[in-house]
C-alpha cells in the first residue's frame, strides 16, 4: 500500500501535471464529440504531448479519463492508524481527507462521473479503481480492529457507498463541498447503524 509524500520532486510534480493535462484532453474531447469519435492519437494532440508520451501514461483513452485517482493522504492515513476514538468517526475523518483532495479539481470529477455512467468500458475501470481503494481500507480497518474479514468487508462496502452517496449530494448541489456531503451521509450512517442496533 502505497501512500503520498508530504512534498513532491519537482519530476514527480510535472509527471502529475502531465498526467492531469492528458485526462482533461480526453475528458474534453469525450464530452464534446463522444468517446467513440475519439482517439488516442487526437488526446495526445490536444493535451500538447506525443502519442508515445500518452501511453507511458495510459493504455488507452478510456484509462485517460479515469486519471490517476488521488490516493489516501499520508497524514490522513498515519492519524486514522493511531486513532483511539469510535472507529466510524476516525473513518468518517480519513473519507473527508480523501474528499478534500477529490474536490480540488471538480469539473473533473462531475465529468468522470458523467462519463462511466455513459460508456462501459471507463465505468469498469472506475470500479477496477475503487476496488484498489476497497482494499486499502479493509487493510487499514484490519489494523485498528479484531474482526472477521466479511464483517470488516462489509463495513468498509457500506463506507464507500456513504462516499459515493457523498459524490451525489455535492453534484446536485444539496452541500456546499464534497467533505460537508461525506458528514452529512456519515451522520446518516450513524442514524441507520443506532436502527439496526436497536433491533
Amino acid at each position: 500500500m502505497q501512500y503520498p509524500e508530504v512534498t513532491l520532486s519537482l519530476r514527480e510534480r510535472r509527471r502529475r501535471e502531465t498526467a492531469r493535462d492528458i485526462q482533461r484532453a480526453a475528458i474534453g474531447l469525450a464530452l464534446d464529440q463522444g468517446l467513440d469519435r475519439v482517439t488516442t492519437e487526437m488526446i495526445a494532440r490536444a493535451a500538447g504531448v506525443s502519442p508515445r508520451t500518452f501511453f507511458n501514461f495510459f493504455p488507452n483513452k478510456e484509462a485517460a479519463i479515469i486519471g490517476e485517482a488521488p490516493e489516501l493522504p499520508a497524514a490522513a492515513v498515519a492519524a486514522f492508524r493511531t486513532g483511539t476514538g469510535p472507529l466510524m468517526a476516525d473513518l468518517c475523518q480519513l473519507f473527508c481527507s480523501h474528499a478534500e483532495l477529490i474536490e480540488q479539481d471538480p469539473e473533473v470529477v462531475l465529468a468522470v462521473a458523467q462519463l462511466a455512467r455513459e460508456y462501459l468500458k471507463v465505468h469498469l475501470l472506475f470500479d477496477a479503481a475503487m476496488a484498489e481503494l476497497r482494499a486499502d481500507l479493509v487493510a487499514l480497518v484490519e489494523e485498528r480492529v479484531s474482526a472477521s474479514p466479511e464483517t470488516i468487508g462489509l463495513l468498509v462496502d457500506i463506507a464507500l457507498v456513504g462516499g459515493r452517496r457523498a459524490v451525489d449530494l455535492w453534484a446536485e448541489g444539496q452541500c456546499d463541498s464534497l467533505p460537508a456531503a461525506v458528514a452529512r451521509v456519515w451522520d446518516g450512517l450513524s442514524a441507520a447503524g443506532a436502527l439496526i442496533s436497536a433491533g
